[in-house]
């Protein structure tokens, strides 16, 4: 799983549960002492916040990604609740998202404006930024072995 879904059943991960990039990659746990810690195969990213009593990582139905105690109290949090436009309770639930991308960035976006469709799942409202840390990841951007190098001596015309 690689997304949280708010007003779901996918919408936390518990102390000890992870979650994946879609190409499997990064993962992000909460961990059991409280701390939410991105890693591929170093540590990347942290909340840098510990708690006695870890409960969840959630994405809350108004936007906000928190991490909460075992009593639902929050102990760190995206502050990205929509106080503009919060959901009304008619409205289909499932309008923020909580994602891990195949580059290491965590972003939280907003499904119901659609004037900014980044990363192909709304507007950003919030990320970790960790994305550059990944740049030269692609393997188009490794450089050419020596082997396939032109040797100028054998090239036609020479």
């Amino acid at each position: 799983m690689s997304t949280l879904v708010s007003g779901s059943q996918k919408s936390y991960i518990r102390a000890g549960e992870s979650l994946f990039s879609p190409d499997g990659t990064v993962r992000l746990t909460l961990q059991p002492d409280g701390d939410l810690v991105l890693t591929p195969v170093q540590h990347v990213w942290s909340a840098g916040v510990t708690t006695a009593r870890p409960g969840k990582a959630i994405i809350f139905e108004d936007g906000n990604f928190a991490l909460t105690d075992r009593d639902n109290g929050t102990y760190w949090e995206t502050m990205t609740r929509n106080v503009i436009k919060p959901p009304q309770p008619d409205e289909d639930k499932g309008h923020y998202r909580f994602t891990i991308m195949n580059d290491g960035n965590l972003v939280v976006s907003d499904l119901t404006d659609q004037t900014n469709l980044a990363i192909s799942s709304g507007e950003v409202m919030w990320q970790s930024a960790t994305a550059l840390q990944w740049a030269f990841r692609d393997e188009s951007m490794k450089t050419q072995p020596e082997e396939d190098a032109v040797d100028d001596a054998n090239a036609p015309g020479a």
